[in-house]
């Protein structure tokens, strides 16, 4: 008899808790169990793409680098027309020098040599464009300059910034390089995706003429061929530059006149 009244007030109970829990719900009280499961789906979600960008980004841009170097052409042989040049994104940076640049402001009236990198493999294909042209050409020069920006997407080195400029400042030799080298650790996806840079493993080259047009680039590990259009593209845009400066003199005369 007694372990008949047990099991009915057993069940009584169970009863009466299921009918609260759905009350609960009901009238808004299982709103923290509704916050927890949101929050739980929130970092599912966020787990998930973050997977979906690894499997995209890195693991892809490393495949891509095995196959083939990540080099998807060559660099063209000549410069491009002025109204096929793509403009230069716009943004602010500060060299390892602690020199603000705004760009393409600052390109403007000269031929400038624009190295981009994003990771310590990209930064020594760089040097490859890099020796070549300030063997070609005195650097630096009244009609040309040269820009090496790291583009830095890593929250966590973007926390430790002092540190890691601090470190590109001892391997980046000689100390005069430091005036020509910026950190951008601002809209880097929005720099890549308007100047195409396909992969964050390799390094990339562009042209950039007195208008802030780029209208020659390379990408990957340069050729002996795209060394050798690297300098004959820059001698074009430096007699683009001389006739430009030259036809805006003749204008002024003209108008003196």
């Amino acid at each position: 008899m007694i372990s008949q009244v047990l099991r009915c007030l057993c069940s009584r109970k169970v009863s009466m808790v299921g009918s609260c829990s759905a009350a609960l719900l009901r009238t808004g009280g299982g709103w923290k169990s509704l916050s927890s499961q949101s929050r739980a789906e929130k970092r599912q979600l966020i787990r998930e793409q973050l997977r979906k960008e690894l499997g995209q980004g890195y693991i892809a841009e490393l495949k891509e680098f095995r196959l083939n170097g990540a080099k998807r052409s060559e660099a063209p042989t000549n410069i491009c027309k002025q109204k096929d040049g793509l403009q230069f994104p716009t943004f602010d940076c500060v060299t390892l020098s602690q020199r603000q640049i705004n760009l393409p402001a600052d390109f403007l009236d000269k031929t400038t040599l624009v190295l981009l990198s994003m990771r310590g493999l990209g930064l020594s294909m760089c040097d490859l464009y890099r020796k070549p042209f300030e063997s070609a050409f005195q650097i630096p020069h009244p009609q040309l300059s040269s820009l090496e920006i790291c583009l830095v997407e890593s929250w966590f080195v973007k926390l430790i910034r002092n540190v890691f400029q601090g470190q590109l400042r001892k391997k980046l030799q000689p100390p005069t390089r430091h005036d020509r080298f910026a950190c951008q650790m601002v809209n880097a996806r929005t720099i890549k995706a308007t100047l195409s840079l396909h992969n964050s493993l390799i390094g990339y080259a562009f042209l950039v003429d007195r208008k802030g047009l780029v209208r020659w680039s390379a990408h990957g590990k340069p050729t002996e061929t795209e060394l050798r259009s690297l300098v004959f593209c820059t001698n074009k845009l430096m007699e683009e530059t001389t006739r430009g400066s030259s036809s805006v003199d003749a204008e002024c005369l003209d108008e003196n006149l």
